[in-house]
Order: structure tokens, then C-alpha cells, then sequence
């Protein structure tokens, strides 16, 4: 599969300092979301490279003692000497954490691995290497369960053959209406294994992706949508008149026979003559991709006035089952609703990334697939 980047790679490069002007050694800088990662040396620089021009990233530096320091940047010409303060953070004592016992603590970390790392069978070679890290708040008001960590979290998907870095800003969780939000920073790295294990993760990957809404971004940006099995539909259906073809052939086969009817024949005939001339179907009508994106400025935007649905065709049974419990999906159907807030647009970019992500809403099969346990990065390439 081709797709359309830029051949043009451009860099970073800059300073991390606290608020005392002292230089941060050894903290970590990447861009979010891909495999592009560093550390900043002894005086507090740090360099990026191969970055593809015309992209929308997202630059993070993280270190155990300060406030994460994230910036979006459209990345059109190399950036030099970028100087980066960052905040001391605050005393996680003075963070309100509800005392749980031993057994809600383990109830309410259930419930954040399920919704954050995911329930397929990918889901259960992810792992959260420190879990003690997780500090875990619910008010019973609100329904609302949020989350944060001390450090970073250390994941492991064994599925996939990332060792993930994440950090997580903030995470909330409605038990009530399952609404989920978070922001958080990864940054990947391949995990090592052998021959077959990378042939493994290889295979898992092309699953992950397939499907996946970085894909359809990916194909939306491309025109390929339809010739990879994708199909847009309005949500809501409307009524289509339909004729009923059985009565007129069996009442014009009535009054031309010329044997007795039987009976049993004749009771038939009856029922069906009793029907309706017509009767009415709910059927959806396609949405075009030139109804979804639009062109300004070399800029590709998704424009959506209302919700839609989004199905793929090419799905499985068994790679669902990779991604997510199968009682979670209706067998045979891999349908995701896609709605704005607020009914605006966002921009697209080519490695399947998207401008303003809290503006874009998915439901369902998206809503129980697009978890940490089949995420990839920004870079990954079929």
C-alpha cells in the first residue's frame, strides 16, 4: 500500500531548562504518539530528526520532577534552538485521592485496564508494568472515576512488540453513561524478540491497523476509502416505498386459472390478497467522500454536519477477537458511528494523525477497538 508523504525530513532541536535556568539532564523528548524519542544531555539539549515536513505533531518533554511540557507544531521547516522551560510539579500530596481498601483499589484499577488497555486478546498481552504508580480517584456524585499517575506508565504489549512509555495527564471515566476521555503522551519502541516473534508482531500489527480509525484517516486523506472496503453511511434511515410484486402475480393467477382452486390453496390466495398493495423499508443513504472532506489551502479537513456511520467490510471474526470481548460486538458488523462536536471540522494528516482529537467522537465498534492494546504509532508502515 502507497500512501502520500513528504519525502522532505526536517528536525528539532533545542534546550530544556527549569525555572531556575538550570538545565534538565536526562529527561525524555519525543514526539507523541511515534517512536521518535531522545534524552536531553548534561547541558539540557536534545536533538530530533526525520520528521516528515507538512505534519501536525505533537513535541512532549517529560521528567519525573517538573510539569509535562507538551507543544503542537506544524512542522513545515527544521526547528532550531527551541527553548523549552519546564515547571516544577506539583506535591502529589497535596492531590486529593480517596482511601480505598484493598479490594476497591483493585475493583476501580479493573475497571481503568479494561477501558484504557482494552479486552480482546490483544488486550491480554498488555500489561501495565507499574500499576502501584496509578493514583485512582472516584466520586460517588458524579460517577466520575479519574486517574493519574506518579510516573510515567511502563506498558508492555507483547501482542504487538511495543514497549510503551505513557504518560498520562489526565483520565475520566463516567460509570454511568461509560463516557471516556483522557490525555496522555506515548512513545513507543520496539521490543526485542526473534525471528518469529517479529514475524508475529508483524502479522498482529496489520490487524491492529486494519480497520482502525488511523487507517481510515489514512485512506480519507487518500481517496481510497471505498477500494479498501470502507462504506459511509447517514445515521438516520428513511422510509422507502416498496411494492409488493407477490400479491399482483398470485391475484392475476386466481382470476386466470381455469381449474378449481383447492381449498387449502384458496386460504392462500386470501392472505395474500389481503396484504398491502405496498409497504414502506428503513434504508441509509451513502455519503460520498466529497460530502466528509474538504480542500482549502492544501489543507484536507474532516466536515462532518451530522453523525455518521462508518463500516468496514473486510473485518473477521477472529481479528475482532483479537481486539475486543466478541460479546461487545454484533457478529458479522463492524459499524462506528463518527460525529464533531459541535459540528466543525478538523484537520487530517497523512500518517493518519487528526488536529483537535477531543472534537472527534466515536461509537461503536471503535469505541471498544481504539484502546492502548492495539495502538500503534504515527510512523508505523504497512
Amino acid at each position: 500500500m502507497v500512501y502520500t508523504f513528504s519525502n522532505a525530513q526536517i528536525n528539532i532541536s533545542g534546550t530544556v531548562h527549569n525555572e531556575m535556568n538550570e538545565p534538565v539532564i536526562n529527561a525524555d523528548v519525543f514526539i507523541a504518539n511515534t517512536t521518535i524519542f531522545t534524552k536531553t544531555s548534561n547541558d539540557g539539549s536534545f536533538r530530533l530528526q526525520n520528521m516528515a515536513k507538512g505534519t501536525e505533531l505533537i513535541l512532549v518533554v517529560s521528567s519525573l520532577d517538573y510539569e509535562t511540557f507538551y507543544k503542537n507544531l506544524a512542522l513545515n521547516n527544521s526547528l532550531e534552538n527551541f527553548q523549552i522551560k519546564l515547571r516544577d510539579k506539583k506535591d502529589l500530596r497535596d492531590v486529593v485521592v480517596y482511601a480505598f481498601g484493598q479490594e476497591s483499589w483493585k475493583k476501580w484499577k479493573e475497571i481503568f485496564t479494561r477501558t484504557f488497555i482494552g479486552t480482546g486478546k490483544f488486550a491480554d498481552q498488555c500489561k501495565i508494568i507499574n500499576p502501584k504508580d496509578l493514583l485512582l480517584q472516584y466520586n460517588d456524585r458524579t460517577k466520575i472515576l479519574r486517574v493519574r499517575s506518579k510516573k510515567p506508565l511502563q506498558i508492555s504489549n507483547k501482542a504487538l512488540g511495543y514497549d510503551i512509555v505513557f504518560d498520562i495527564v489526565n483520565y475520566n471515566y463516567n460509570t454511568e453513561t461509560q463516557e471516556l476521555s483522557y490525555i496522555g503522551f506515548p512513545y513507543f519502541q520496539d521490543s526485542k524478540g526473534s525471528k518469529k516473534a517479529i514475524k508475529r508482531h508483524k502479522q498482529n500489527r496489520a490487524i491492529a491497523y486494519n480497520g482502525s480509525i488511523m487507517q481510515f484517516i489514512r485512506l480519507l486523506y487518500n481517496h481510497r476509502l471505498q477500494e479498501e472496503g470502507y462504506i459511509l453511511l447517514n445515521e438516520q434511515p428513511r422510509k422507502e416505498k416498496i411494492f409488493n410484486p407477490l400479491k399482483a402475480r398470485y391475484i392475476n393467477h386466481l382470476a386466470n386459472s381455469k381449474n378449481k382452486i383447492p381449498k387449502d390453496s384458496l386460504a392462500f390466495y386470501e392472505s395474500i390478497k389481503n396484504q398491502p398493495d405496498s409497504t414502506y423499508k428503513l434504508v441509509r443513504d451513502s455519503v460520498s467522500v466529497s460530502e466528509i472532506l474538504k480542500t482549502e489551502n492544501h489543507n484536507n479537513y474532516l466536515q462532518l454536519k451530522s453523525r455518521i456511520l462508518v463500516q468496514y467490510q473486510r473485518v473477521t471474526y477472529s481479528d475482532l477477537e483479537m481486539k475486543t470481548k466478541p460479546q461487545l460486538w454484533q457478529y458479522g458488523s463492524s459499524i462506528s458511528g463518527l460525529e464533531l462536536r459541535d459540528h466543525t471540522r478538523i484537520t487530517i494528516y497523512p500518517n493518519g494523525s487528526y488536529s483537535d482529537p477531543d472534537k472527534l467522537m466515536m461509537s461503536g465498534i471503535w469505541a471498544k477497538t481504539e484502546t492502548v492494546s492495539t495502538l500503534l504509532p504515527l510512523d508505523y508502515k504497512e
